[in-house]
């Protein structure tokens, strides 16, 4: 019985999963389109150069916890609240180095404008953060449906809001609230839909228990 209901899950995980990525491929294509024939190519220039920054800090921020929660084999309430204490830290304390980074980017570059992009794009690690243990707890526990539910939705909203400012004229801030607010959408529906919270009951023993595992996948990445 419980071979046929991890095959039943399994099954379900695959078809939630493909679907999940293909409806993000399509909304992200449609939406493309529409915000490529209203921006200037500088706009997009002007977010793609942080590119670097997001990726090496999103790198950073889930530091490979949320494999290291699936993969552990006993996990209880303190697991997934360590991870959550633990990444909002980090991602807090992230943002705050990248705030005060922003001119030295703008300056870098020699663009003013990126001084306020960076800092309002650079919020998505502060949401991101949020929820990355109700993420993991998704991952964890086959939620493949609820996962899918939350992406599309985020997407497809965030989407929405960049084409009307677009059209208005906002320039590069529809891409940057693209991001933002899509980061915004997902960790909410995640904290509402997740049947787990975390506590003031902070023990940060797991988090030292998994960093061998995690760290090796954040080294991996970046090879």
């Amino acid at each position: 019985m419980a071979e046929l209901e991890l095959k039943t899950k399994t099954i379900k995980g695959l078809f939630w999963g493909g679907f999940n990525s293909g409806m993000k491929q399509v909304i992200s294509a449609l939406i493309g389109l529409v915000l490529l024939s209203k921006l200037a190519p500088g706009d997009y220039g002007l977010v793609g150069m942080l590119a670097i920054f997001t990726g090496i800090a999103s790198t950073l921020q889930e530091g490979g916890f949320t494999s290291a929660l699936a993969n552990r084999k006993e996990f209880s309430h303190d697991d997934f609240n360590a991870v959550f204490w633990f990444n909002n830290i980090i991602s807090i304390g992230m943002y705050v180095v990248l705030w005060f980074c922003a001119p030295l980017i703008a300056g870098f570059y020699d663009q003013p404008e990126l001084l306020k992009i960076s800092r309002v794009l650079f919020l998505a690690f502060v949401f991101n953060g949020v929820s990355l243990a109700f993420n993991a707890y998704l991952f964890r526990f086959l939620m493949v449906r609820e996962k899918a539910a939350i992406e599309i939705i985020a997407s497809l909203v965030a989407g929405v809001a960049a084409i009307i400012l677009a059209i208005k004229g906002f320039g590069y801030w529809a891409l940057v609230v693209n991001t933002v607010l899509m980061s915004f959408i997902a960790s909410v529906l995640r904290i509402i839909i997740v049947p787990w919270h975390p506590s003031f009951k902070i023990n940060f023993r797991p988090v030292w228990e998994m960093f061998g595992f995690s760290f090796k996948l954040v080294i991996a990445s970046f090879v």
